[in-house]
């Protein structure tokens, strides 16, 4: 179903007792809730602000589907490449096969980058517009600014779902994804000899 906010833009994440304090997301009759994804390698699990901003998507009725360390002890939902097509955003740490997977689903990414390899894979993901990256290191652990980081990429990730151009985007790189040469073009072009290499003009 088509994403709707009660209010817009992402507003009073938190009551002063440190719950979420917005509407939910009211669903009609026969249809599937808003569905995001959340995965996380980390052996760890993730930090209680990217906890507390999927808690807050789960309080305004989106459903997050879990994988690795985000599941938090229950089984995972199943490989990233096949939970991606049915989900509207995927919230992940920037390594190199997430953001393959969703770039190639199409799928907006939220990523929150602990390594500088997954940082940089989240600057260049925001730089075309198909998501949105914050460094790990901005997260506090401390409970009260816990909470202030999750409001803030709770709010990041609701902008996912109702800002059309996150979606445009993805779309785009999807099809930029999907036209480069795959690993069959690659042997072809490993195993030419020298004067076909030069005889055959190519794109990479």
């Amino acid at each position: 179903m088509p994403y709707a906010s009660p209010r817009g833009a992402y507003e009073g994440a938190y009551d002063a007792s440190g719950e979420p304090s917005y509407d939910s997301v009211r669903h009609g009759p026969g249809l599937a809730p808003t569905r995001i994804c959340a995965a996380w390698e980390d052996p760890a699990g993730p930090p209680e602000a990217v906890r507390a901003a999927l808690r807050a998507a789960e309080a305004r009725g989106v459903e997050v589907v879990r994988l690795g360390t985000a599941a938090e002890g229950l089984p995972p939902a199943g490989p990233l490449h096949r939970v991606l097509p049915g989900c509207r955003a995927v919230l992940h740490q920037g390594g190199g096969s997430a953001v393959l997977a969703a770039a190639v689903a199409g799928v907006p990414q939220l990523i929150v980058a602990p390594r500088p390899e997954q940082q940089l894979n989240g600057a260049r993901v925001a730089l075309t517009g198909a998501g949105a990256y914050t460094p790990a290191a901005l997260l506090d652990g401390a409970p009260r600014t816990a909470r202030a980081a999750g409001a803030q990429l709770a709010r990041d990730l609701f902008a996912l779902l109702e800002q059309p151009s996150y979606v445009v985007a993805a779309r785009a790189l999807r099809e930029e994804a999907r036209s480069m040469p795959g690993p069959e073009a690659a042997v072809v072009r490993l195993t030419a000899r020298p004067e076909d290499t030069r005889k055959a003009p190519h794109r990479w």
